[in-house]
């Protein structure tokens, strides 16, 4: 059985022992290239005997006999998602050793880093891994949101790295397909229809709610600071400030390789440039800090963060109601404007059939129900439209420059193999920017942007 460094620290050993002893051991596991598994959360057993696995090449019978503290025979795997921030493995037809006793999982779904090194560091510097286990641990998110959220089973993290800036980790879950049905944001059909989009936003708005204005999220880690007003941490802030260099490089990256594959590529994504070339220079930064100083007069809440088709799971038995969707990975949830949880759902919404969606449908229908929650008197409607669109411009600026590392630079430099080339260019981001495209025309980036532009200038 694996074994995890640091176990033989026991409570009797003393302040300055413990020191010396973490410090050997950091020492060890450096040299050793090993990681210093610290559990903050085992479902089966004392989940001493894990060790971080790594890669999906490290999910064993052995490692998952150590998970679930049963000694495990086989199974299947699958990566089942590799986004932008870390893969997921889907573990089935798990077969025990002996006899499965009751309750005992037949399937799982392991989350864990990146595979790429660029997208681990970026990843680890701006807190994603720590934010979503603080989410699931630390917060306690199936107790404190109004909306259904995956079953932990246990939850590890490579020590050898501060808690708040971790790079290794495994969250073991249920999984979800044995409940609940993904959509495919990668596919025109495979993404929520209006409707469903309404009942989402509906869902988001009862914990933007609960939330609402509520002084114990205005502070680390749910934002950067305590002064209680909206902003990009420093890091994220880096990297939207530097979309203003990329506007070419993304171009290119769409003529060499989705026009290939979708010769009306470039055209479909031509929105997303016009605005894009209002972020040269020094015009990037002044847009910038204008939508900020707009969102000034926002209300802060909660927010998920990243309500992409791809986080949003479907029940197979619900139709309706607040248990009809499962809202999955909370890496970016954080203190925001509740119109920031309007920003990823664009590279989902389609603008023909059979899943046609509008924003601003959305966007009205959002704001009506959220005002039979809260008071809304101040906060119009007209108002809330204007913090999406100021929104939609931080969050692309901060997108095209932190995708730029693990998409554009990753094909150039043969990072990234042919059949995984295919599927990125021709399908998922051949939709992703005509999505974006299509969100950008209706909320009319283009001109707002020239409207914040002038501000910044008066």
């Amino acid at each position: 059985m694996a074994r995890t460094f640091g176990s033989e620290i026991t409570n009797t050993t003393t302040r300055d022992e413990t020191a010396i002893a973490r410090k050997s051991l950091q020492v060890i596991a450096d040299y050793y290239d090993v990681p210093i598994t610290k559990c903050l959360t085992s479902q089966y057993g004392s989940g001493e005997r894990v060790t971080v696995a790594m890669s999906a090449e490290d999910v064993t019978p052995a490692w998952l006999s150590n998970v679930l503290d049963n000694e495990v025979e086989s199974f299947n795997t699958k990566l089942c998602s590799e986004g932008q921030v870390g893969i997921t493995v889907l573990v089935t037809d798990i077969k025990y050793a002996y006899e499965q006793p009751s309750k005992m999982p037949s399937s799982l779904a392991v989350k864990m880093q990146g595979p790429g090194e660029e997208q681990r560091k970026n990843s680890g510097a701006l807190g994603f891994y720590h934010k979503e286990i603080f989410a699931y641990h630390d917060f306690a998110l199936h107790d404190s949101v109004p909306c259904d959220v995956p079953e932990v089973v246990g939850i590890w993290y490579d020590a050898r790295d501060k808690y708040e800036e971790l790079v290794y980790f495994n969250i073991v879950m249920r999984n979800l397909n044995e409940e609940y049905q993904p959509y495919q944001i990668a596919l025109s059909d495979g993404v929520p229809t209006q409707s469903e989009w309404n009942e989402v936003f509906r869902i988001a708005a009862k914990m933007h709610a609960k939330y609402w204005n509520d002084p114990t999220i205005k502070q680390q880690p749910y934002a950067p600071d305590s002064t209680g007003m909206f902003k990009l941490a420093p890091v994220e802030e880096q990297l939207a400030l530097s979309a203003n260099d990329l506007t070419d490089s993304w171009r290119n990256a769409i003529k060499k390789y989705v026009v290939p594959r979708v010769p009306t590529g470039l055209q479909d994504a031509m929105p997303v440039f016009e605005a894009m070339e209002g972020w040269r220079g020094d015009a990037g930064a002044k847009i910038y800090r204008a939508a900020l100083r707009r969102l000034e007069s926002a209300p802060m809440t909660l927010v998920h963060g990243d309500l992409n088709p791809g986080n949003i799971w479907k029940s197979r038995s619900v139709g309706s109601g607040d248990g009809k969707f499962c809202f999955a990975d909370w890496q970016l949830m954080r203190m925001g404007p509740a119109a920031w949880d309007f920003c990823t759902p664009q590279v989902g919404m389609e603008s023909e059939a059979p899943c046609t969606a509008s924003i601003l449908t959305a966007i009205r229908e959002y704001h009506s129900f959220l005002s039979t929650m809260v008071d809304t008197t101040g906060y119009s409607h007209d108002e809330f439209k204007t913090h999406v669109q100021c929104c939609t411009v931080l969050f692309w600026m901060f997108c095209f420059s932190f995708c730029h590392a693990s998409m554009v630079v990753a094909t150039e430099t043969g990072q990234m193999d042919a059949g995984k080339m295919d599927f990125t260019w021709g399908t998922f981001m051949a939709n992703i920017m005509r999505r974006a495209a299509n969100m950008f025309k209706e909320l009319e980036i283009k001109e707002f942007q020239q409207e914040l532009l002038l501000e910044s200038e008066i």
